[in-house]
């Protein structure tokens, strides 16, 4: 299922490989989980992340946090999202 917010915003909950590899590359900020495999596809591809932590997965509670400390992406909760606010905040990330 795709669900357009606003020009700005697509919210899109599965797609095949080719698909998500062509919006990755297109999003100039994405939001996702923190897990490791995802966070070393947003290195590969040099994009700003938003993460979210799974509750309970403390390997991505961790890296959320450790890499929001060091300035390389934003985290917040799942159940504290503020997407306004993390957006604005993604300016000053490396």
């Amino acid at each position: 299922m795709t669900k357009i917010v606003d020009d700005n915003v697509t919210i899109i909950n599965f797609l095949h490989s080719d698909a998500l590899m062509y919006y990755l590359q297109q999003a100039k900020v994405i939001v996702c989980r923190s897990g490791y495999s995802t966070i070393m596809d947003l290195v590969a591809l040099n994009k700003k992340a938003i993460l979210i932590p799974t509750p309970g997965q403390t390997e991505q509670e961790y890296l959320a946090k450790m890499l929001s400390e060091k300035k390389m992406t934003i985290m917040q909760t799942q159940d504290k999202i503020d997407l306004v606010l993390a957006l604005q905040q993604t300016e000053s990330i490396q």
